[in-house]
């Protein structure tokens, strides 16, 4: 793990992999920022209810810091990503958080356990996500709690949908529903929330289609 220092002028450095590039999340965050600004704030108000104040908060793939800056006025917060330009960017965002540059298949070396943690949009990019979850259940405190985000493909429609207005080369794995559940039930979790299809079982079986095609999975998982 390297804890952030200073890097070059990011217009100058030469990137080894595209989350360096200002352009890349340039494009993945045009038309984004409403939307996330409120989903942070719902996230943070959630937290609010489940973890104490000043709890230990870390978020694997922290990007830009947008989420962080909500949460450290409540929380301990800590941030990690694998690039330098979002790590840059997220210092001067999120003042008060511990950043660090790293990738997350790497041993994390963390001295102490974490109340919660939070991976949004960021599992879609792993090569071994079981992996990174049997890290994550080892590093939460008892009971700890896991939030969990990411675009999936349960179905023809949710596949389709998911090529057209989640397309990026970056994201190699794609799983359905009922798949990441599996794993993270099989690392150690337990849920304790999810997008609640349930409530639209005597829906017409067409609308469920409809329903359960959107691609975003939200969750909230639980240590056990």
């Amino acid at each position: 793990m390297e804890k952030y220092q200073s890097i070059p002028d990011q217009g100058q450095a030469k990137s080894s992999h595209p989350y360096d590039s200002a352009e890349y999340f340039k494009s993945i965050m045009r038309g984004y920022y409403p939307y996330s600004f409120v989903r942070d704030k719902i996230i943070t108000n959630y937290l609010r209810r489940i973890i104490p104040e000043k709890g230990k908060i870390l978020e694997i793939g922290c990007g830009t810091g947008m989420l962080l800056s909500q949460l450290e006025p409540y929380f301990e917060t800590y941030g990690m990503d694998i690039s330098k330009y979002a790590i840059e960017i997220a210092r001067q965002r999120s003042k008060s958080s511990s950043l660090f540059l790293m990738n997350v298949d790497k041993p994390f070396p963390f001295p102490f356990y974490f109340d919660g943690i939070i991976t949004l949009n960021t599992v879609e990019h792993l090569k071994n996500p079981m992996q990174v979850f049997i890290k994550i259940r080892e590093v939460l405190k008892e009971n700890g709690f896991l939030f969990i985000l990411l675009p999936t493909a349960s179905n023809f429609l949710g596949r389709f949908l998911n090529s057209v207005f989640y397309h990026d080369e970056t994201h190699i794995f794609n799983p359905s529903v009922s798949k990441i559940k599996s794993l993270l039930i099989d690392a150690g979790f337990q849920p304790v929330y999810e997008r609640p299809y349930g409530i639209f079982l005597f829906m017409p079986f067409s609308l469920r289609i409809l329903l359960e095609s959107i691609p975003p999975y939200f969750a909230i998982y639980k240590k056990l």
